[in-house]
C-alpha cells in the first residue's frame, strides 16, 4: 500500500486521497475522466 506524505507531517491513504477526489468531481471542480485517472493511479491498476 502506497502512503503520500505531506510537508505538514499528516499521512494519507490511497482511500483518503481518493476521497477527495471525489469531492472535487462533486464539486464540479474535475470531471469524470480526470477522478477516474487518479483513481487508477491511486489504486495502482
Amino acid at each position: 500500500m502506497q502512503i503520500n506524505i505531506i510537508a505538514e507531517n499528516q499521512v494519507f491513504s490511497p482511500a483518503d486521497e481518493l476521497r477527495k477526489y471525489k469531492e472535487l468531481l462533486d464539486d464540479g471542480i474535475i470531471n469524470q475522466e480526470e477522478f477516474n485517472i487518479k483513481k487508477k493511479e491511486l489504486l495502482d491498476l
